[in-house]
């Protein structure tokens, strides 16, 4: 299906309509980052993605010229030990399933030994 060139602009408006609300947001000093969930949220997301189809570099460059707060992680011990505990917990995992195919594979291919039952 080919976008008529109304559908175009008018998605081209709305983008650039949010692109200014974030900037208005970004330039009071009061305001926090939107929340992902939210429109105006949602859209940060999308603009500032690299992996998104509307990213859009110009503007990444200015909000965060104007914003560097929204886009530090403050990493508080807790939140340390949490991340260290997942990292760990994925590795378990990961190595868990790796021999449980090894084992399925090497049972496969014949190699299994066999215990003698006395």
């Amino acid at each position: 299906m080919a976008l008529t060139k109304q559908v175009i602009n008018g998605r081209n408006r709305l983008s650039e309509s949010k692109k200014r609300a974030l900037v208005l947001l970004a330039k009071n000093k009061n305001e926090f980052k939107p929340a992902n969930l939210t429109p105006l949220g949602n859209a940060l997301r999308n603009y500032l993605s690299r992996h998104s189809a509307s990213y859009d570099q110009a503007f990444e460059r200015q909000i965060k010229a104007l914003r560097p707060d929204w886009f530090k992680t403050n990493w508080t011990e807790a939140g340390k030990k949490a991340w260290a505990t997942r990292q760990k917990n994925a590795l378990a995992k990961k190595r868990s399933l790796a021999a449980k195919k090894a084992a399925k594979t090497k049972l496969l291919s014949g190699k299994a030994v066999r215990k003698k039952v006395a």
